[in-house]
Parts: structure tokens; C-alpha cells; sequence
């Protein structure tokens, strides 16, 4: 299966803890929690609203140069 165009359901919520974490969602067994002190993972969903993926890797590298 090929994602063109991924995206988080505006319905799962997203938000920092703190500097270096974040939760996706708030409902009790669903949220997932992540260390993020590189702040990659953050950038990374907050990019994944629809856009295609080859933008999202894109912004993601020009973010964080030292992805490949």
C-alpha cells in the first residue's frame, strides 16, 4: 500500500508535554506518547496534514539536514 498524501485525523489531537515530548490523542488506551528532543518526530506530524509525500520528506529534510 503507497500513501500519497498521509495525513493525522484531525480528530486525534496533538500536543507537547514539554520540550521533548508530545502525545498524539487524549483518550484513555489510543494515546501514544514520544520523546522527541530533536524535535524530528514533531516536525514530522505536524507536516502530515494531506500534503503530498514527497513535499513532506522535502520539508522535513530541509528541516534536519542531516537526514537522508
Amino acid at each position: 500500500m503507497k500513501y500519497n498524501r498521509p495525513r493525522i485525523k484531525s480528530i486525534y489531537p496533538i500536543y507537547k508535554l514539554n520540550d521533548e515530548t508530545f502525545r498524539i490523542d487524549t483518550q484513555v488506551g489510543i494515546t501514544q506518547e514520544f520523546k522527541d528532543p530533536t524535535h524530528q518526530l514533531w516536525t514530522l506530524v505536524n507536516l502530515l496534514d494531506g500534503r503530498p509525500t514527497e513535499d513532506v520528506l522535502k520539508q522535513e529534510k530541509a528541516a534536519f539536514l542531516n537526514l537522508s
